[in-house]
């Protein structure tokens, strides 16, 4: 674990936990219970990515007075960039609140099956004949988005 405690740092500790989990669960095989541990990570990792950028777009907004470009230096390109990126980053930090409501509906409704372990794989159904369920949109306060 990283002993560096900046934002950089803990970014670039972030980012190595993140590689690690994906070479892990890069060939996840066998019964999807195997995968219970796997959802669970995916869940706290897409809130805490959905925080993050939350707070890097207020970042954005609340400091976007000190902003300026970095070739002509002007000061009204530099505040309007700004705000474009917090609203670019706060649309992401919402999409991702909606990855949120379907990988937490999927986890619990996966984990409310028992799986018969002796039974052979068959070929799974075609997506098309799966009936399919619309999520609401998941709010700020799901994942800790609050002011």
């Amino acid at each position: 674990m990283s002993t560096d405690h900046t934002t950089v740092g803990a970014a670039q500790h972030a980012l190595d936990a993140m590689q690690e989990f994906a070479a892990l669960t890069e060939h996840l095989e066998g019964h999807p219970s195997d995968a219970t541990w796997t959802t669970g990570s995916l869940l706290a990792i897409t809130a805490r990515l959905a925080k993050t950028l939350h707070q890097i777009a207020e970042a954005h907004k609340v400091n976007y007075a000190a902003a300026h470009t970095g070739i002509s230096g002007s000061r009204a390109q530099g505040k309007v960039l700004a705000l474009n990126a917090a609203t670019e980053f706060e649309q992401a930090s919402r999409a991702l609140a909606g990855v949120y409501r379907h990988l937490d509906h999927g986890a619990h409704l996966s984990h409310r099956i028992d799986w018969d372990e002796t039974t052979p794989l068959a070929s799974p159904p075609r997506l098309a004949h799966i009936p399919t369920r619309e999520v609401p949109a998941m709010k700020r306060a799901d994942v800790g988005l609050t002011r």
